[in-house]
């Protein structure tokens, strides 16, 4: 599965494998008023009640953009117990105060192997709303690592040892202003992890990770935009083509975006593909697959095909010049049916990380 790159030197903000002798308190850094958690055996372990722990190291570069991560300790199958990471969490105190007003948070809730789910929420003052939500397949054994991201962009969370244990969506809602904290929570007593792990995300440090990949540097988010367009604008083969957008959405089955629409007054079906650069450092290996479109008479466009022009700043992929003839008969994208003087036209397809319909 293409996705939670692994980060290079210098992205680990801390890191705590909870190495200290057994106690009723997290202790280290963590911030704990309830001693809802401590140390056993080396590990952090839920002791009781229902609160949160929170980590009092802030993001060194003031950034709600954040990757963090933890390993689960022997799961109970069946068991419905709730593995919960804290993100961009905002303190609503200082000093030792571990309260945290706001935050995101991803969850993974164990049961049995295809029953099992991953989360994305949001903690705004106290009320939470799930984001997103997807089934996890086929676990491999009773412990895995379990890490999300986030930044302004893109929101996402992913599980080791599975067949499908990933969610991603872009995010639309931003960040909190001020969440610099990260921690964690368990569902029930006796639950246990290690390992935790506080990352700076790709956005602060191009060295470091983000959900999928990257355009130098820039995230691609869970979900693209595309826009199919003809030019010249006024071209009369492609009259009805205005342009088309619609969205492309992460397949964590195919490790690849793909989506469909109906263009041209509904006379045209579009399904597109695109894949992340290969490898990451390069954004013209790109790729872009007309699965179906306007491609009788364009000359082998269907693809893979490789973009024409990349804008890593927006991010955006240019794909094009395409030509549809005015002898295609399977082209329905034009007012004019008299295939001997409506002309050829051509087309580009542009991907975007943003809506690129004016562009």
């Amino acid at each position: 599965m293409g996705l939670l790159g692994m980060c290079c030197c210098g992205c680990v903000i801390h890191e705590d494998t909870f190495t200290r002798p057994d106690d009723n308190k997290l202790g280290g850094s963590w911030c704990d008023t309830t001693d809802d958690y401590g140390i056993d055996d080396n590990e952090a372990m839920h002791i009781g009640g229902g609160g949160d722990a929170l980590l009092l190291i802030p993001h060194p570069n003031n950034s709600g953009a954040m990757i963090v991560s933890y390993d689960t300790i022997d799961e109970i199958v069946d068991s419905g117990q709730v593995y919960r990471l804290i993100l961009n969490a905002v303190r609503s105190g200082s000093g030792t105060s571990c309260a945290a007003s706001s935050y995101y948070f991803a969850e993974y809730e164990r049961q049995g192997t295809t029953l099992s789910q991953i989360r994305l929420g949001i903690n705004s003052a106290g009320v939470e709303t799930i984001l997103a939500t997807e089934d996890v397949l086929s676990e491999t054994g009773l412990t895995r690592r379990f890490t999300a991201h986030i930044s302004e962009d893109e929101f996402c969370a992913g599980l080791s040892q599975t067949l499908e244990g990933f969610v991603g969506i872009k995010n639309t809602t931003g960040l909190f202003p001020n969440g610099y904290y990260s921690g964690f929570s368990l569902s029930d007593e006796d639950m246990k992890i290690d390992n935790f792990r506080f990352e700076k995300h790709r956005v602060d440090d191009e060295t470091c990770a983000s959900c999928l990949c990257s355009c130098e540097g820039t995230p691609l988010p869970p979900e693209l935009t595309v826009c199919i367009y003809p030019d010249p604008q006024d071209c009369v083969r492609l009259d009805l083509l205005e342009p088309c957008c619609f969205t492309i959405t992460w397949d964590r089955t195919q490790d690849e975006w793909s989506g469909n629409t109906v263009c041209c007054d509904g006379g045209q079906g579009w399904d597109i593909r695109f894949t992340c650069p290969n490898p990451y450092t390069d954004p013209e290996t790109a790729t872009m697959t007309i699965f179906t479109g306007c491609t009788s008479s364009c000359g082998g466009c269907q693809g893979p095909n490789y973009p024409d022009e990349v804008d890593c700043d927006q991010p955006c992929f240019t794909f094009g010049p395409y030509t549809v003839s005015g002898l295609d008969l399977t082209c329905f994208c034009s007012t004019d049916t008299n295939i001997f003087t409506r002309g050829s036209c051509t087309y580009y397809v542009k991907i975007c990380g943003i809506d690129c319909c004016n562009l």
